[in-house]
C-alpha cells in the first residue's frame, strides 16, 4: 500500500462585506478541494441556503458573480429595521419577526459540516 502524500491545508478566513456587526467564519480547508465543496462547505458555515451566491476570484479568474436583482444582507437588515419600508413585512413573511444578525450557534455549524464530511467519504475530510 503506498504512503499516503500529505495535504496543504489552507485557513480561510471569510467575511461578509458591509456588514455591522462584522460577520465573518474562519475554517480549514485541504488543498484538494474543489470549488463546488468549498462552496458548500462555505453555504454550511455561513448559515446560508444556496440563496447567497459568492464570487470566488482564482488567479484573476473570476467565478460566478455578484447577482444584479438578489439584495444584499445589508440591504435585507435595513428593510427588516424599517418598519415604514414597502417590503418590511414580506421579510417578516420569509424570516420570521425575529431576524438577528448576532445569532449564531457554532455548534448547528459544526454539526453540518460533520455531516457534510460523512457524506463524501474519508477522503474529503475538513
Amino acid at each position: 500500500m503506498p504512503a499516503s502524500i500529505p495535504q496543504s491545508i489552507y485557513q480561510l478566513k471569510v467575511t461578509l462585506n458591509g456588514s455591522g456587526p462584522p460577520i465573518w467564519r474562519r475554517f480549514l480547508v485541504p488543498n484538494s478541494i474543489s470549488l463546488h465543496q468549498l462552496h458548500t462547505i462555505m453555504q454550511i458555515a455561513m448559515g446560508w441556503t444556496n440563496s447567497h451566491l459568492p464570487q470566488y476570484i482564482i488567479e484573476a479568474e473570476y467565478y460566478g458573480g455578484p447577482e444584479e436583482e438578489v439584495e444584499g444582507y445589508c440591504d435585507i437588515l435595513e428593510i427588516f429595521r424599517t418598519l415604514e419600508h414597502p417590503e418590511h413585512n414580506d421579510l417578516v413573511k420569509e424570516f420570521g419577526d425575529d431576524l438577528d444578525p448576532e445569532f449564531f450557534v457554532i455548534e448547528d455549524v459544526n454539526l453540518g459540516l460533520r455531516q457534510y464530511a460523512a457524506g463524501h467519504g474519508r477522503n474529503s475530510r475538513l
